[in-house]
């Protein structure tokens, strides 16, 4: 019965795809977290999409979408599809990726590129700054809110995260020592070990990309955080997985945290090209090193993921 119901849902996505009159295109899908269940809690869950979700999402495009891997889409971006293609992408490396993403991919004959930042997976207990700071706000709201001089805990979450795309590196660092003694222990990493990301990569159904050491927004690095950061998480991803890294994933990937000086800084690097989150699908013109993605949150709803996809582009317009 489930075949069958896929199948119908299948064409009539086509169909409807058809009549709408959406020319193919070709999609980067950009995802960050999953959990098992939508009520799942833990540092930082709220911002991870159910798989549930994730498997609907792709159920939908495999009734007009045909996947491909990122290098493969990138390569034939001067070529006009005759259907979608779509590149799924996952930024920062989180376990979950592997652990419930991966299985449903495979499914599908999706094989995914993964944006690693190094930083989490070598060190476990360094947690993103995100997190700090979801667990600052939920132990010690007051704390948060003093250490920034905020009304209130909503107010101070905005301060910090505004902080994590407009400050350097060494400023980084002492703002993760405060969320730190504010947020206590951070519990299980969130990331997979070395061993597991190794692994991985010898079972060859995934790739894995570049996207620095420890995430800060390149574009308020001076030129030497800027390079370090590209460089050595290049360089150490390719040392765990023994492959090139041939693409680059930019830490935060709007309009402020890309620029003419850190895409030529990547270019630099030798890498092949460059993913923003600047929402848009990808073509024969345009930067190779600033490509566009569609990025994909946890609050929508399938009919919100079915008109992001279908309406990539707009999405730079809203604020």
């Amino acid at each position: 019965m489930r075949s069958i119901g896929r199948r119908i849902v299948t064409r009539a996505t086509a169909a409807y795809v058809a009549f709408a009159g959406v020319a193919p295109r070709q999609a980067v899908l950009c995802y960050h977290r999953l959990r098992l269940r939508a009520d799942d809690t833990g540092p930082g869950s709220a911002r991870a999409l159910p798989v549930e979700d994730f498997e609907r999402q792709l159920d939908w495009l495999a009734g007009f979408c045909e996947f491909v891997p990122l290098g493969a889409l990138i390569e034939w971006r001067a070529a006009p599809p005759r259907r979608w293609r779509v590149a799924v992408t996952f930024d920062d490396g989180y376990a979950d990726t592997l652990d419930l993403g991966l299985p449903a991919m495979l499914r599908y004959g999706i094989r995914p590129t993964v944006f690693v930042t190094t930083g989490f997976v070598a060190d476990h207990g360094s947690p993103p700054l995100w997190v700090l700071m979801d667990l600052a706000a939920a132990r010690a709201p007051d704390r948060l809110a003093a250490l920034v001089g905020a009304r209130d805990v909503a107010e101070a979450c905005r301060i910090v995260r505004h902080r994590f795309r407009t400050t350097g590196p060494p400023s980084l660092a002492r703002l993760r020592r405060q969320l730190s003694d504010i947020a206590g222990d951070p519990g299980p990493s969130l990331f997979p070990s070395v061993a597991r990301l190794r692994q991985a990569a010898r079972e060859d159904t995934v790739d894995f990309e570049a996207h620095t050491v420890n995430h800060p927004s390149l574009t308020v690095c001076d030129d030497a955080d800027l390079v370090r950061e590209i460089v050595a998480g290049r360089d150490q991803l390719e040392a765990w997985t023994g492959k090139r890294s041939r693409w680059f994933a930019f830490p935060f990937g709007g309009k402020g945290e890309v620029d003419a000086r850190t895409a030529l800084a990547v270019r630099k690097a030798g890498f092949e090209g460059a993913l923003t989150l600047i929402p848009g699908y990808v073509g024969k013109r345009g930067d190779p090193f600033r490509l566009p993605r569609v990025p994909i949150g946890t609050g929508h709803s399938l009919a919100d993921f079915r008109s992001r996809v279908l309406a990539a582009p707009i999405l730079r317009l809203r604020p």
